[in-house]
């Protein structure tokens, strides 16, 4: 991790302005951002304090959308909701982890029936409500990974079939009312279906191509919350101040040099977990692969969260899962070291 942070310190610059976005940018990232991928390292290596984690994580989805799902009921109307004063994107990823977390615990026989399905029901409604599409295109491509090895995993795999099934059956029945119905929440949903890209969707396009552009052209960067200066996309009137693309931010921003640390960061914990997954540590037990199996399913979800929106500081959830990833490596690689000791030992008396 810490060499991961210091290439990125190539972006580092002297602001002007301690107030304005590129300078509160370098502060957030260098302080809460960073503490978000080295707390887990030290506070997260054993299994129950990562547990723990993702349970806290999955339940605030669960209180997200539950306040969503009561602002809708009391106002009467299916507008974008902003749950604890903050906007309908954080509400969409908090409460699609959430579906992603308990259909992963129920698959794996963790929580019962009684409990899933209100949960997951709840979760969803704060996901589809949301009108936010970058967190749901995340949960499919998670849901995705997940399903084959919690299939090959699983005893219940009619837990699984039943899951997809009656998700793939909602989600039509949701999309069905939104076309028909045409309710103001459901626009940004069903461009997607009907090929009509809105002004969000070309703004981000075009931010992105001209930001290729400007990375091509400056390998060392042009320094953190700087992409503005050379490129103007605005949205609505808004000025697009980062390319919500964690790759090309860091590469545009930080350098290439960056950016080729961070992917091999990404690289590890995938590549990692997945081992975790195949050949658990303690001889093969199905909870430390389900344990694995969680921590992989949440990097490719929050991976397909910083893929379409937010900068680095947006995306903390992703250093934190980054960092349970490297710390499960490290405890691991304890517990194999320690196994090995023990068996010299046993030789050697």
């Amino acid at each position: 991790m810490l060499l991961v942070f210091l290439p990125m310190l190539m972006g580092l610059h002297w602001p002007q302005d301690l107030s304005d976005y590129a300078a509160q940018k370098e502060m957030r990232f260098f302080s809460l951002t960073a503490l978000s991928g080295f707390a887990p390292l030290f506070l997260l290596q054993e299994k129950d304090a990562q547990r723990v984690f993702y349970w806290v994580v999955g339940l605030l989805g669960l209180v997200m959308a539950a306040g969503a799902a009561i602002e809708v009921v009391v106002s009467g109307a299916l507008r974008r909701p902003e749950i604890f004063n903050t906007n309908p994107i954080l509400l969409a990823r908090a409460s699609g982890f959430a579906v992603l977390l308990f259909c992963l615990l129920y698959w794996q026989n963790r929580i019962k029936t009684w409990s899933f399905v209100p949960a997951v029901a709840l979760a969803a409604v704060g996901l589809l409500v949301s009108g936010s599409r970058g967190p749901l295109a995340a949960l499919v491509v998670a849901g995705g990974i997940a399903i084959p090895f919690s299939f090959t995993m699983s005893q219940s795999r009619r837990r699984i079939l039943g899951t997809v099934l009656a998700g793939a059956a909602g989600f039509s029945l949701v999309i069905f009312y939104l076309v028909s119905a045409r309710p103001r929440i459901g626009q940004r949903l069903v461009r997607i279906f009907e090929g009509d890209w809105g002004h969000t969707d070309t703004s981000r396009w075009e931010i992105w191509s001209k930001t290729v552009e400007v990375i091509a052209e400056t390998p060392m960067g042009v320094g953190w919350g700087r992409l503005s200066d050379q490129v103007l996309v605005y949205n609505d009137d808004v000025l697009l101040r980062h390319p919500h693309n964690i790759f090309l931010e860091i590469a545009v921003e930080a350098g290439w040099f960056a950016l080729a640390a961070f992917l091999v960061l990404v690289f590890a914990a995938i590549v990692g977990t997945l081992r975790r997954i195949r050949r658990p540590a303690g001889g093969g037990s199905s909870t430390e692969s389900g344990d694995a199996l969680v921590t992989l399913a949440s990097l490719f979800y929050w991976l397909g969260c910083a893929m379409f929106s937010g900068d680095v500081n947006d995306n903390r959830p992703l250093w934190a899962v980054l960092g349970v990833a490297l710390a499960v490596q490290a405890n691991r690689q304890t517990h194999d070291a320690s196994r090995v000791r023990g068996k010299s030992d046993v030789r050697s008396g």
